[in-house]
């Protein structure tokens, strides 16, 4: 794998969420001001070594785009599920699309399915236990990235993990530097702002990630459990769901843990049918078969208690649960 490639993945494996940015504009003259024009940032610093003449340069993000991702999940009769996605980047987009990420609990594939002219690459975390797994465009390969208006597919990874709703984080294609001289001095107000766009450099959406562990060998409380704490933590921090709605799920999910703990099959079956019906109740074909084909889920939803994405992934996820309780075959969705 090329230099340049894993470049290309290292500043954005330190991110976690966008972070609002701040104007900084300080007495002497240093300060980081955005373009309204031009959506660029000019950063204007005192050079370090004498005469310490203020100079600006300009910063430009590699954010002016408006990507669009759908996610696809199947579960085979091995366990393994296959998840892929197709990006768009939108035809409102001023710049090409060069890479994607996401986080997820454990990836089987050494290396991610990739279309031509993408890598992929999967980088495991010490810190969070966790997987950085994603794609970039070959920089050797010109033009440099996805064109706005175009699509592509074959981006897809495998795992034993089930379905949860994570954040995708997609960058494009921007030149900034070499500077004239060092830039700013990292340790100067002007510095930490610099680094803090750099570090933050993209935007988000919503996909379908493997984020719920599955034990092995299978136990089905350990995976109810983490089903309820993605309900409860996951999709209530992306604001999916409705508090109401946790809180009777919550009900039904307690309940199926300790059914499962406790060897009680029947009560486990008829628990986990009373939370899957709650989701069916506020969306009716929640447990249709349509090949998991779902886009980011980005329009607000103000009929329902939960993101209709959200509503599918859980569905997906208590049916698997329900499945292996039955000891059937495998399932689409």
């Amino acid at each position: 794998m090329n230099g340049k490639f894993l470049a290309c993945f290292g500043a954005l494996l330190i991110n976690s969420t966008m972070m609002q940015f701040n104007p900084l504009m300080a007495a002497d003259g240093e300060g980081i001001v955005l373009d309204p024009n031009t959506g660029d940032y000019h950063v204007t610093y005192r050079e370090p070594n004498p005469p310490y003449t203020l100079t600006t340069i300009t910063f430009i993000p590699a954010t002016k785009i408006d990507p669009v991702v759908k996610s696809t999940y199947s579960l085979d009769e091995k366990g393994l599920i296959r998840y892929a996605y197709r990006v768009t980047n939108s035809r409102a987009s001023k710049q090409l699309l060069v890479k994607m990420l996401a986080s997820a609990t454990r990836i089987e594939s050494a290396i991610p399915n990739a279309p031509a002219k993408w890598s992929g690459l999967v980088v495991p975390s010490t810190e969070t236990g966790q997987v950085t797994f994603g794609w970039a465009y070959d920089s050797n390969d010109q033009p440099f990235g996805l064109p706005a208006g175009e699509t592509r597919g074959g981006f897809s990874v495998t795992s034993f993990d089930l379905p949860g709703i994570g954040l995708a984080k997609f960058s494009a294609y921007t030149r900034n530097g070499p500077y004239a001289d060092e830039g700013p001095d990292p340790g100067s107000e002007v510095g930490k702002k610099l680094n803090d766009l750099v570090l933050n450099d993209f935007v988000t959406r919503l996909a379908v990630v493997p984020h719920i562990g599955v034990s092995s060998p299978y136990e089905a409380a350990p995976v109810l459990a983490n089903i309820q704490k993605h309900l409860d933590t996951g999709l209530v921090n992306l604001k999916l769901v409705d508090s109401g709605l946790v809180t009777e799920l919550d009900r039904w999910l307690v309940a199926a843990v300790a059914a499962a703990n406790s060897g009680n099959d029947k009560a486990l079956r008829a628990d986990i049918h009373e939370a899957r019906q709650l989701l069916k109740r506020e969306h009716e074909d929640v447990d249709k078969d349509d090949n998991g084909d779902h886009d980011d889920a980005r329009t607000t939803e103000t009929k329902s208690r939960i993101n209709k994405l959200a509503a599918r992934v859980l569905d997906f996820d208590l049916h698997y649960v329900e499945k292996r309780i039955k000891g059937k075959g495998s399932d689409d969705r």
